[in-house]
């Protein structure tokens, strides 16, 4: 998966002029702990692009409690109004805020070149079985090509954007929020997420998190008043974290958590065992109390083990500890 930050790399390459008075253009992507935007010299406390938002209703201050004020939907009316463009766009947006002043026909080239380079990246890059996408019957190889070969003209199966949605969050290594509408009303039935995984585990609350809304069908980025991107990190937003996933009822935050820091602690590339020395690894065979030495089926005597043995019995626990794994000579 990759982070959030590919999205300001891959925009800070394009610095399109934006027809406004407000500003001359994109300024470039100051590449951090996360992502965030060079601000544009002004002296109102206002973001230039708040004509372009309408303030959060009050039925949300259960996600955000007192923090209500300073988020807002994006209200933009696009001719373009496919699912595939907006849902593409409301993530770069998030990520992005003052992208929201470009031109929509810019836009389309932006989510089009987007489309087409993570269709590439899927086999030139062996995404599909970096995902486990061929273990999953969920996301078959037919379906995903499909989606990816059309998305970028906009004209799709509709039935295989819930794949392409899976997709970009995996790339993109995301948790995304959809509140669908009826009206003024949450429609809680037709509200959903779709969660990238990492270190194998089905859910990460940990990943950057973006909130979208759903009206008529159309995806709208939730966005900051103070100008910063809006892309939610747990370390700084545990709260509306926390009140999300109970409110999408998703399995219990601390619970997972602590399952995430177990599995995180076990993890081990098998190849840099390999590389270790014998001395190494007996260090690290020590480390989890594996017995260093064996019992001699010629003398009776202790002797040290091999280090394919120390290897073996290393994996072997690592990894759960009830079989031996096979190694081969190193």
């Amino acid at each position: 998966m990759l982070s959030v930050n590919y999205i300001a790399d891959y925009l800070s390459k394009k610095h399109y002029s934006i027809d406004s008075d407000d500003i001359e253009k994109i300024k470039p992507f100051e590449l951090k702990d996360d992502v965030s935007l060079a601000k544009t010299e002004t002296t109102s406390t206002k973001p230039k692009f708040i004509r372009f938002l309408d303030k959060i209703d009050d039925s949300f201050d259960f996600l955000f409690s007192k923090k209500n004020n300073i988020f807002y939907v994006e209200n933009i009316i696009y001719r373009n109004n496919s699912s595939v463009f907006s849902f593409v766009n409301s993530i770069l947006t998030a990520c992005s805020q003052e992208a929201i002043l470009l031109k929509e026909v810019v836009k389309e080239d932006i989510v089009k070149d987007f489309l087409k380079k993570i269709g590439n990246d899927l086999f030139e890059h062996n995404l599909y079985n970096r995902f486990l996408y061929h273990k999953n019957k969920k996301i078959n190889k037919s379906d995903i090509q499909k989606i990816l070969g059309e998305s970028f003209t906009f004209k799709y199966d509709e039935t295989l954007i819930h794949i392409l949605q899976q997709y970009i969050v995996d790339y993109l290594g995301i948790n995304v929020f959809i509140f669908a509408f009826q009206g003024k009303n949450i429609d809680f039935m037709n509200s959903n997420y779709v969660l990238s995984s990492y270190f194998d585990l089905k859910t990460n609350p940990y990943l950057p998190t973006v909130m979208l809304f759903k009206i008529k069908d159309i995806y709208r980025p939730v966005l900051s008043y103070d100008g910063e991107n809006c892309v939610f990190l747990y370390s700084k937003n545990k709260e509306i974290i926390d009140n999300l996933w109970k409110y999408f009822k998703l399995e219990d935050i601390s619970s997972l958590l602590a399952t995430f820091e177990a599995e995180k602690d076990h993890k081990f590339n098998v190849q840099d065992l390999k590389k270790m020395k014998i001395d190494e690894l007996k260090n690290e065979c020590i480390k989890y109390e594996i017995a260093i030495s064996k019992k001699s089926d010629k003398t009776s005597k202790m002797i040290n083990k091999t280090k394919n043995e120390l290897l073996e019995d290393l994996i072997s626990h690592l990894t759960g500890g009830g079989k031996e794994s096979s190694v081969s000579e190193v």
